[in-house]
């Protein structure tokens, strides 16, 4: 079942990164992509040769998850009218 449909520049599988689990959703590909893969050991070493780095990239993932949460719940209001 499609949840959504992103586009170029998108953040997916963030909650696992937050979470230090494992992704909650599969991705598919319709045309050919350029996929960036941080795992959290990676994201630690980032954060030792670039000090502050890892809370820039946590702010930035708070935003884009208050960014789909906001969608999500105007979806979740215009299904209960």
């Amino acid at each position: 079942t499609r949840v959504d449909e992103l586009g170029p520049g998108n953040v997916v599988g963030e909650m696992a990164l937050l979470e230090s689990s494992t992704r909650s959703a599969d991705l598919v590909l319709e045309q050919p992509s350029t996929v960036a893969e941080l795992r959290v050991d990676e994201l630690d070493g980032l954060e030792a040769d670039h000090p502050g780095c890892k809370a820039t990239i946590y702010a930035n993932l708070a935003q884009t998850l208050s960014d789909r949460l906001r969608r999500a719940n105007g979806r979740i209001r215009a299904l209960e009218q």
